[in-house]
């Protein structure tokens, strides 16, 4: 009987020993998957505000957020969206079909030619060249628009004039708040109202040709 009783302790003993053994693995593995998340959103966790970062690619392919981006890259990254943005318009106004889109095409021909005149004089004020090299992620929306024809055409290019025009104000409207040089803060503040009134122009456009 005592042999019995002694046996039954033990197994008890073990039996507790698991029990202990798999909570502690469970709570490792809780702590880790949170803390992968946590970095996945963006969640700052000393503050508990939520984060967000927005990044462009430079020629060289290295990447960089709006927020920090210094300010020759910014003239560099905005000459070459204004470059793109001119090419996919004198595209769209050989193969465009729609009369809006055309006339769209046209004014962004327009005013970004006019938008690339003022960022070479801001670009001379704070003593950078501003080049006019297409940079990958702005070529790769010129390709996107030559493999397409016909009424698809139309709504490609205004929703292609969309994404580039919001992608633009981000990057404006951060340049605005953090240039160094006064020359490239007051023409990131000059051209951030134009921008709006393109995308929303781009907008209501690619509604009437989707």
């Amino acid at each position: 009987m005592k042999k019995t009783l002694f046996l039954f302790a033990v197994g008890a003993l073990l039996a507790g020993a698991a029990c202990t053994s798999s909570d502690t693995t469970t709570d490792t593995t809780t702590d880790t998957t949170t803390e992968t998340t946590d970095a996945a959103t963006g969640n700052d966790m000393a503050t508990g505000n939520e984060t967000t970062t927005t990044t462009t690619e430079t020629t060289t392919g290295a990447a960089v957020t709006m927020t920090n981006m210094d300010d020759a890259t910014f003239i560099s990254t905005a000459a070459s969206s204004n470059a793109m943005e001119v090419q996919l318009s004198n595209m769209a106004l050989q193969k465009a079909t729609d009369a809006k889109v055309k006339e769209f095409a046209q004014m962004i021909v327009d005013h970004h030619r006019k938008s690339s005149q003022e960022l070479q004089a801001a670009a001379s004020q704070a003593g950078v060249t501003a080049s006019n090299v297409v940079m990958p992620m702005h070529q790769k929306m010129i390709d996107e628009l030559t493999n397409y024809n016909g009424t698809g055409y139309d709504e490609k290019y205004m929703d292609l004039m969309e994404t580039a025009h919001k992608n633009d104000i981000a990057m404006f409207e951060a340049k605005s708040m953090n240039a160094t040089n006064p020359a490239v803060k007051d023409f990131a503040l000059k051209a951030i109202p134009t921008l709006r009134s393109h995308y929303e122009m781009a907008t209501n456009i690619e509604d009437t040709v989707d």
